[in-house]
């Protein structure tokens, strides 16, 4: 692992030498965290073999299997372990039941040949001690029972699992049962419960704010003890006093006891910390042993103040160590802070305010109470003294408070100290947080998902090596004290909005007949629970600093799976109900609605909602399955359009959506009421997953300020390559947040059950890490370039796919268009049906429009194609352009945009044609001297070309242009399908390129070999006059292809990743290595410095204020920049809490850092490097006292 953690070396290293130790525990939830705790703290050989839980043995609880094992190699496995000599063999938290008999024979072989057994039998549940005793094996080896009859010093009065024991003998007793068996022995750990991350130690009882996490230091050294008592015995054993009650004015001395079987010179080292691991104390001295028991005394020669402390003492032999023991103490005062009475949260401009009680049996006038304010980084922020001198107390409130402080973290700790003369006698903490803190909005996100385990003590640094490793952000459905104390912002998924009978976490009992949503979204009662539950959730979650709600993961309307018309919902009384009412909104006359439909309803309580195969059966009865359609499209974005008003009605500025909305087969159609436009209407949050066209149309309708992902990334195919490349895509489709499905220490995740990253994900991680040090913040205040090219989606030509079945779904191509386009290094915009109708291609920079399979269209939005293409756009349609309005009623005679297109199209009936080549497999379409190559097509044979038709199929026209006012359009009468395929090859859509062009599109960044072919994706970024380029190879077998990039004009060109000036040039080479992402910056000047002013000397508690201002070389103005600014302590580590990235308008910026009044003194490093660039600057500053 990779993972250390703070500890105690209790016997590391050992004078006995490394114990050889086997490790039979479990993997699920850090199962197999202890053993490396074990390792920190002792000096062994370790040898593990892991079940999947405590009672299965298998090597996974789940489908997902990081490393495929098969039955017979996972106990071949097990059987070759047994083989070799252990000291002692542990069973870590397993239950001796689900063990293979063999095994148990095997491990008992060993106990009977003198290895000690160690035993947690329990599982999940808690102990199951009794129930593994029935076992007749084991009820053998234990038939005789002895004594522990080794001393040992340990501190069971100051651990809270064990403190209520009036006497050492009754703890011991009472948590271990010990038998011999032949040569070995055995002992079965009882009496307490092993939580998560754990194997034989027992769980945190206390809250988790008021966490001591050097309890567990000793819990694992109980263990050590017991070990010790059988193998490789130590020649000497301390104990003495396990519990020393005393106060602060007679606490002088401290004795131990170390019994000696031999004369011999040691070295004891003494220690004495509290119980928050702060060491008061620590000495040693040089000691001739005698044989038998010899007195070890350790003055205390300062004043230690009342609360809670262990005394250890270790005794060595050079380096190493004989032994170790330990004692608690309790230290009363006279004199102390009896309570400390804050609010549990306050607001950042808020006054910290509050009560303190302090009391005085002697009544002394020479207290004075200080008062440091300390966030969960350990910085003293704030201070406060009050002077009590003069003034006889017996007891008394103080009332007190501090101003606002510059906070980092949401959990801050209040720490009261009282003194007399000048000395400290008492000191308590309590802890508060901060309610309205944000995390940084203009900058990227990186965000796993992962559940809480009730602090058990490995949660803490769990998450600590969570937040280490650069995540910043938690999503779950339960807020967690834990990694908030880590530092991580909470996204919260309150509620989740799904239909139970088709949620594969439901009934999945839905059939085909049945049209009612479980639960309906109309359901007056189903909606006030929904109301009650965000309010308690986000009134709960207030306090800490929670602004970020996703209302569900994998929300769904109706099912996921296919076919997508199997279930049309819903159909229940008060949806048909509302249904009529939503039509009389919209048409306000039946009468309307009739002309509207071509149809002769008496009153809008007549119309009923009908099937997909009613309506393709009876055209009279599509626009009520379409209407029908969209009704259920406003219900399911008015769900969630409801739940942001409940949430923001309590947290005005939150941001609310949903995440992982399109999973598996819900790619875009009419039976998941999925209207991508509406619902980012109403989300400022999404992390839908990768499906290409459903990413750029939710990037293009996001609102300012949306938190955005485009995909889950994290433990899906744990060897699947690419992990480096995967983050580099979201960012450049336009994400700012990167989410990791999940986190929970076990399989299907990217964290392994020692807590450390799997190898598989460092990758990943390493580059996010790149990525947060300012490019990501360069892009996200970029803009994503786009060639003048406008994408429809248009709802109801998903409708439309949905009733002309003869051709393949719209979504294939959906799919198939925003595929090639990404990859073609043409860029574009979608726009949706409403901003059409609104007139965006007047108001935008369009210079081509695309209707993919754009069969509806009303006449409002035909209106505005046919004003842009006269104006001098171009339009290019697949198949049956506009033969529809938006209520799918054919149009009589002609399409509606069929004189455009220089066609005439059979609106109602059609001949849809497939056409494949059953001996190559290819079919091949001509466009001048390129040909289209794809698996198989569709065309529709009834089409007549008035126009110029460039290539046909049996007399059927299939690629036809025609001028129109000063415009003109182009019409591919087939399907652009599939050309993804392993078997076509992927150059043989270029003529696509050639039709983009004859449509007015030029290349503004020109590669000699087509992306294509190699293959890379490129994406290009624009802020103000400077351009960025990013180039992303996923893996392909071969090596290093040669790119020669042409530009446009002549740029000063930077390797922004390498930090290297290529040249003032308009081409240069890149070598495309797979799996690789280069970004290129293009800038109209080359810079020439970086300027950092800041004042070389400051105390501790100052404000550290700068300036930094970017030069050229030429004197070119320059324009904006992203700075990213790092500190950098005495020690030489990145201080991350004080990293920023600025944004610097004319490469000018300015940031502030509050020192904190802890701040080590020493010389400091402040860096800034340009993300555009790569230019580095640094200056030195010192902090004193």
């Amino acid at each position: 692992t990779d993972l250390i953690t703070p500890h105690i070396k209790w016997l590391n290293p050992s004078n006995q030498g490394k114990l050889n130790i086997l490790f039979i525990t479990y993997r699920r939830d850090g199962g197999f965290r202890e053993t490396i705790e074990f390792y920190q703290r002792m000096e062994m050989d370790f040898t593990v073999f892991t079940l999947a839980t405590p009672d299965k043995f298998a090597p996974w609880s789940s489908y997902y299997k990081p490393v495929q094992v098969t039955d017979e190699e996972y106990q071949k496995d097990l059987e070759e372990k047994l083989k070799n000599k252990y000291d002692v063999i542990i069973l870590g938290k397993v239950r001796w039941s689900v063990i293979p008999q063999k095994f148990r024979d095997m491990i008992l072989n060993k106990v009977n040949e003198g290895t000690l057994l160690l035993a947690y039998l329990g599982d999940f549940g808690g102990l199951k001690l009794a129930d593994d005793m029935k076992s007749e094996d084991l009820k053998k080896a234990t038939e005789n029972k002895i004594n522990l009859n080794r001393k040992f010093l340990f501190p069971y009065k100051g651990l809270p699992q064990f403190s209520t024991y009036p006497d050492f003998e009754k703890f011991i007793n009472s948590t271990t049962e010990i038998y011999s068996y032949g040569a070995g022995n055995i002992i079965l750990l009882k009496g307490y419960g092993v939580p998560h991350f754990q194997q034989l130690t027992p769980g945190n009882m206390r809250k988790p704010l008021e966490t001591k996490l050097v309890e567990y230091d000793y819990l694992i050294a109980y263990i050590i003890h017991l070990i010790n008592s059988f193998v490789k015995v130590p020649g000497v054993e301390i104990y003495g006093n396990d519990y020393i009650k005393t106060d602060v004015s007679s606490f002088q001395k401290l004795n131990f006891v170390v019994n000696s079987k031999n004369e011999e010179n040691v070295v004891c080292d003494f220690v004495l910390r509290n119980d928050d691991n702060e060491v008061f104390i620590s000495k040693n001295k040089i000691v001739n042993l005698k044989k038998g028991e010899n007195e070890i005394a350790f003055d205390v020669d300062r004043k230690v103040p009342a609360g809670r402390y262990f005394a250890d003492l270790w005794v060595k032999k050079g380096d190493k160590i004989i032994d170790f023991g330990s004692s608690f103490i309790e230290i009363n005062s006279d004199d102390a802070i009896k309570e400390i009475s804050i609010k549990p949260s306050y607001k950042k401009d808020e006054q910290i305010s509050g009560e303190i009680t302090v009391a005085s049996k002697q009544g002394k006038d020479d207290l004075a109470v200080r008062i440091n304010l300390i966030d969960n980084f350990g910085r003293v922020i704030a201070d406060k003294t009050i002077d009590l001198k003069g003034e006889k107390i017996t007891e008394k409130k103080l009332s007190f408070s501090l101003p606002p402080a510059n906070y980092l973290t949401i959990i801050q700790n209040l720490e009261v100290s009282l003194f007399s003369s000048n000395t400290m006698i008492d000191r308590k903490k309590t802890v508060f947080s901060i309610s309205d803190l944000k995390p940084v909005q203009d900058d990227v996100r990186f965000i796993l998902w992962f559940p809480y385990y009730n602090a058990s003590y490995g949660e803490f640094w769990y998450c600590k090596n969570i937040y280490d490793s650069g995540f910043d952000s938690r999503y779950y459905n339960a807020v967690g004290y834990v990694p908030l104390m880590a530092n991580l912002w909470y996204v919260s998924n309150p509620i989740r909005f799904v239909d139970m009978k088709t949620d594969p976490w439901g009934t999945m009992d839905r059939k085909p007949d049945d049209h009612v949503r479980e639960p309906c979204l109309n359901n007056p009662d189903y909606l006030l629970d929904v109301e009650k539950k965000l309010k308690q959730a986000v009134t709960n979650e207030m306090p800490f600093s929670v602004y970020e709600y996703s209302c569900g993961d994998e929300c769904h309307f109706a099912s996921w799976r296919p076919p997508y018309d199997r279930y049309e919902l819903c159909w229940c009384d008060r949806c048909v109900e509302k249904f009529h009412k939503w039509l009389e909104e919209k048409y306000k006359t039946i009468k309307d609605l009739n002309k509207a439909w071509n149809t002769n309803y008496n009153s809008f309580e007549e119309i009923k909602p009908v099937t997909v195969s009613q309506a393709r059966e009876n055209v009279q009865l599509v626009p009520v399955w379409v209407n029908y359609r969209i009704f259920m499209e406003d219900t399911w974005t008015g769900i969630f359009d409801y739940a942001k008003k409940i949430i923001q009605s309590i947290n005005p500025e939150a941001k609310v959506g949903y995440e992982g909305g399109q999973r598996g087969y819900t790619y875009t159609n009419s039976f998941t009421a999925e209207d991508y436009y509406k619902l980012m209407q109403v989300m400022t949050l999404n992390n839908p997953y990768g499906h290409t066209f459903i990413n750029y149309a939710f990037k293009d309708f996001a609102k300012p300020g949306t938190l955005l992902g485009l995909a889950w990334h994290g433990s899906y195919g744990a060897g699947e390559r690419n992990r480096n490349v995967h983050p580099w895509h979201s960012l450049l489709r336009g994400a700012n947040s990167f989410w990791i499905w999940h986190g929970p220490p076990r399989e299907q995740s990217v964290i392994s059950p020692d807590c450390s990253f799997y190898d598989f994900f460092k990758p990943y991680i390493k580059e996010v890490q790149e990525i947060k040090k300012g490019t990501g913040k360069l892009f996200i205040s970029s803009e994503r370039e786009d060639d003048g090219i406008a994408i429809l989606y248009s709802n109801t030509s998903v409708h439309a796919s949905a009733l002309t079945p003869q051709f393949p779904p719209i979504a294939d191509y959906l799919d198939t268009l925003f595929n090639y386009l990404e990859q073609s290094g043409f860029q574009f915009r979608v726009i949706s049906y409403k901003e059409l109708e609104d007139g965006i291609l007047s108001k935008g920079n369009f210079k081509l429009l695309i209707l993919p399979f754009c069969q509806s269209i009303s006449r409002k939005q035909a209106n505005e194609i046919i004003k842009f293409v006269s104006n001098g756009g171009s339009v290019l349609a697949d198949i049956r352009p506009g033969v529809c309005d938006e209520n799918c009623v054919p149009y009589k005679n002609e399409g509606v945009l069929d004189r455009i297109f220089g066609i005439k199209q059979q609106t109602e009936k059609f001949d849809a044609k497939k056409i494949e080549n059953q001996e190559t497999k290819i079919v091949e379409i001509n466009y001048g001297e390129n040909k289209f190559k794809l698996p198989l097509t569709y065309i529709d044979a009834s089409i007549v070309s008035i126009a110029e038709s460039k290539s046909s199929y049996e007399n059927v026209p299939l690629l036809i242009t025609n001028k129109y006012g000063k415009g003109k359009t182009m019409l591919l009468n087939f399907s652009l399908l599939n050309y993804t395929q392993k078997d076509v090859d992927k150059t043989g859509f270029r003529p696509l390129n050639e039709v983009i062009k004859f449509c007015g599109i030029d290349e503004k960044v020109k590669y000699d070999t087509d992306p294509l072919s190699v293959p890379f994706v490129p994406f290009r970024y624009k802020l103000d006059s400077q351009r960025f380029l990013g180039l992303i190879s996923y893996w392909r077998e071969g090596d290093a292809k040669k790119v020669k990039i042409s530009l446009p004009q002549k740029y000063h060109v930077y390797n922004m990743r390498k930090a290297h000036y290529i040249g003032f040039t308009d081409s240069f080479n890149v070598d495309i290595l797979p799996e690789t992402v280069e970004v290129f910056s293009f800038m109209p000047y080359k810079v020439r410095d970086i300027q950092i002013k800041c004042p070389e000397t400051l105390k501790k508690g100052d404000v550290l204020k700068y300036e930094i201002e970017l030069f050229t070389e030429d004197g070119k103005k320059p324009e904006t920049h992203i700075f990213n600014v790092c500190v950098f302590s005495p020690d030489g580590q990145e201080l991350k809490y004080y990293m920023e990235n600025l944004k610097a308008v004319s490469g000018k910026a300015k940031g502030q850092i509050n020192l904190a009044l802890n701040e080590k003194t020493g010389n400091y490093r402040l860096s800034v490097k340009d993300a555009a660039t790569g230019f580095y600057k640094e200056i030195k500053f010192t902090v004193k006292e």
